[in-house]
């Protein structure tokens, strides 16, 4: 994905100029001089583009009968866990340990679902897929090999549609 942002250097954007601050400038301070625009970044364009993790209210969203436990609880070689970044010592209703936002999987669900379309998903996770699929109308299908997320992802989707 990162060929369709090519690297094109040092920054070229931001003002026109670059504001003097030293007291022995022979331009004076508060003015602006052709050149350099200051900012001294480069890379690609991609490095513009975030998107937040999922926010402890959208994660746990529909989850409120579902008890909470750590995340690693139980299994420390399973992809995800072993990344410190991604345990808490906090308990979670939805312990899963790499939940997406909402707003990103409903964009990639766009780009990439015809109208009427069917969304697959054979990582499921905690099902921000399919709660994706049912905001934007699409179906969705799923699969997920732990079973210990079943419940999340039900109760998840019941919640996306209303039932919850």
């Amino acid at each position: 994905m990162l060929e369709l942002f090519p690297d094109l250097g040092r920054s070229q954007g931001g003002r026109i100029g670059k504001k003097s601050q030293s007291a022995v400038s022979i331009v004076p301070a508060g003015r602006y001089k052709a050149g350099d625009p200051g900012y001294g970044d480069s890379g690609s364009a991609a490095r513009f583009f975030y998107c937040a993790k999922a926010s402890a209210s959208e994660r746990n969203l529909g989850l409120d009968d579902l008890p909470s436990r750590r995340q690693d609880e139980d299994d420390h070689e399973r992809a995800g866990t072993t990344n410190p970044r991604n345990r808490s010592q906090k308990p979670r209703r939805n312990h899963h340990p790499t939940v997406k936002p909402v707003a990103l999987m409903r964009h990639l669900v766009r780009l990439v679902t015809p109208r009427g379309g069917t969304v697959l998903d054979p990582f499921l996770g905690s099902g921000t897929t399919a709660v994706a699929a049912i905001h934007e109308g699409v179906g969705w299908a799923g699969c997920e090999a732990n079973e210990e997320y079943a419940e999340i992802i039900e109760a998840r989707v019941a919640a996306a549609m209303g039932r919850a």
